[in-house]
């Protein structure tokens, strides 16, 4: 599991982790300060090797770690569409990289389930 805390390193984190893995967030902190949001990355074989006593049933239907119930954390966004997201608004590299543009992006992504042509 990954905990990032900004979205710079959200970015940095989307090269290092597999296209399939999911991004959870708290979707209240999302919606109301996408700047103070943590991120969560929860590989799916990291969840199946753990104990069921170490894991619950999320309200929206994925297995977490018992410790971030309290969280109430939500899958947000696959890697490989937050890769999408970046490709489409040309923020290939870190120089390039801007928060609130990544997150009209990503909005715009999750309300219209396509790409925002900046």
């Amino acid at each position: 599991m990954k905990l990032i805390n900004s979205l710079s390193d959200l970015y940095d984190a989307i090269a290092e982790s597999a296209d399939n893995e999911w991004v959870y967030v708290n979707l209240a902190t999302w919606s109301s300060k996408p700047e103070d949001c943590p991120f969560y990355i929860i590989p799916e074989a990291e969840i199946d090797e753990m104990s069921d006593d170490e894991i619950y049933e999320s309200e929206a239907g994925p297995y977490l770690p018992i410790q971030l119930r309290h969280l109430n954390l939500w899958p947000w966004m696959e890697i490989g569409t937050l890769q999408g997201v970046i490709q489409n608004l040309n923020m290939g590299n870190k120089t390039d990289f801007n928060a609130d543009l990544f997150v009209k992006g990503i909005n715009y992504y999750r309300e219209h389930d396509d790409f925002w042509d900046a």
